[in-house]
């Protein structure tokens, strides 16, 4: 990962690990002085809690016995896995992995270069993880956060309570529509 976060994090001695790539926006909200340490905390003892993390990022964390990555659910911070038998590599960037195995390129016929498909790259072997699902061991586990929760659709008791919030919405929406 292209690390971010504080050198204090980075200079102190921790059992586990782990590596960031982003920003946590609202890590003095949760009580921490940086959002490595945030990050940190969160994933090794508060999983639970990563929807609470604000801000664009992707993380690994690593201990003795298992590694554990994700990105934000919005997908801005990417990660890419290359795996085979013997390897698994996980980055922010594909010209890293590429400067580590020889990935064929397949010479599938791309849009564009961003590569629109969700998992896919144009480099056989190599694949863009699922923005917002936790990792465990290198398996997909469950989605830790997704940006289509948050534009999920409020559930109303009643079309007045939906009317009742949407009204000066709909008011400026009709005045918009009607002729001067």
């Amino acid at each position: 990962l292209h690390i971010t976060g504080d050198a204090d994090y980075y200079h102190t001695h921790h059992d586990d690990f782990c590596a960031f790539a982003g920003e946590v926006y609202n890590y003095r909200e949760l009580g921490y002085h940086s959002d490595a340490w945030c990050v940190h905390d969160t994933v090794r003892s508060r999983p639970g809690h990563l929807r609470q993390l604000a801000g664009p990022s992707s993380w690994i964390y690593s201990t003795d016995e298992f590694v554990c990555y994700a990105t934000d659910p919005q997908g801005e911070r990417h990660l890419y896995r290359y795996q085979d038998a013997d390897t698994t590599i996980v980055a922010s960037e594909v010209a890293l992995i590429l400067a580590l195995v020889d990935a064929e390129f397949d010479p599938m016929p791309y849009q564009n270069k961003t590569w629109t498909m969700l998992t896919q790259t144009p480099y056989r072997g190599i694949e863009k993880l699922e923005p917002g699902r936790l990792y465990i061991n290198h398996a997909a586990a469950h989605i830790t956060d997704s940006v289509f929760n948050w534009c999920a659709p409020a559930a109303y008791p009643s079309v007045r309570a939906a009317a009742e919030e949407f009204s000066m919405l709909w008011r400026d929406v009709m005045r918009s529509m009607q002729p001067q």
